[in-house]
């Protein structure tokens, strides 16, 4: 018995080297004066629940807009209706009505999920401030909710194929976007999943990708340009895109902020 507590001691006394602890990566999402709609709570949820990830929310004031809300006379149109109200400076903050539902909903999700999750406050642009972030975090960016998406909700119509995008740019990313992927799988059985990348894939990458009924499309030689990744995150018709976050690292904010602003459908930034 001695022998053993002299062993304990000993492991106390010298830790594991710094290098063997494995950071517990978080996924994080902005949430703005856009806000967020509960299926993609849903989704978030889900995928940090596959990955046994938390969750950082990201509460941002747009200081710009608290500043024009402070104007007199400022008044905005509602998406639902398309009528017209006053603006108050306590409707755009971060602890406007609208946003309380939204931190409200994404933690009783969270919870009957059991996954963790935080919420900080801050202020500025969403992808200012979550892409010059220090850490190694994921970034989920919703769909930004549109006028004519709430005018279009109710109207019959034919449920769409869901499709699921990836890019492999052959960076040291790759391994963390296919698990994404396949956890994006997991959660809504995505019927196509589109591959790009730059050269051919790993055997391993397309064994985890190919399951059940799904469709893979591969298209290799893709060059992640700054013009290519743009195109792609406008483009239509992908549920969920995964990409590197290594592959916006050239794209110029100029660029990236209009085609984040005009993307369809969720986008995750995975390092």
């Amino acid at each position: 018995s001695s022998q053993r507590a002299n062993s304990r001691i000993k492991h106390l006394k010298n830790p594991p080297p710094e290098s063997t602890v494995i950071e517990r990566r978080t996924i994080m999402i902005p949430i703005d004066a856009h806000g967020v709609d509960r299926p993609s709570l849903e989704t978030l949820v889900g995928i940090a629940r596959e990955l046994d990830r938390g969750l950082l929310a990201l509460v941002l004031e747009n200081t710009r807009l608290r500043q024009v809300a402070q104007l007199p006379f400022t008044t905005e149109v509602v998406l639902a209706g398309a009528g017209e109200r006053n603006l108050q400076p306590e409707d755009v903050g971060a602890e406007s009505s609208g946003t309380r539902y939204i931190r409200q909903t994404l933690a009783d999700l969270a919870k009957q999920s059991r996954v963790s999750v935080d919420f900080e406050s801050a202020a500025g642009e969403m992808l200012d401030t979550t892409m010059l972030r220090e850490g190694r975090s994921d970034i989920f960016l919703p769909q930004r909710q549109r006028l004519g998406a709430l005018a279009t909700r109710y109207a019959p119509h034919r449920v769409p194929r869901r499709s699921l995008g990836l890019v492999l740019d052959g960076s040291e990313d790759d391994a963390s976007v296919v698990a994404t992927a396949c956890a994006v799988l997991s959660l809504n059985g995505a019927h196509d999943v589109y591959l790009l990348c730059a050269d051919q894939p790993a055997p391993v990458h397309l064994d985890m990708l190919s399951r059940g009924n799904t469709r893979l499309c591969i298209r290799c030689n893709f060059k992640a340009t700054a013009d290519n990744i743009c195109d792609l995150i406008r483009q239509p018709g992908y549920s969920v895109k995964v990409l590197p976050r290594s592959a916006l690292a050239n794209v110029p904010p100029e660029k990236l902020t209009p085609a984040i602003q005009a993307a369809r459908g969720q986008i995750l930034l995975v390092s």
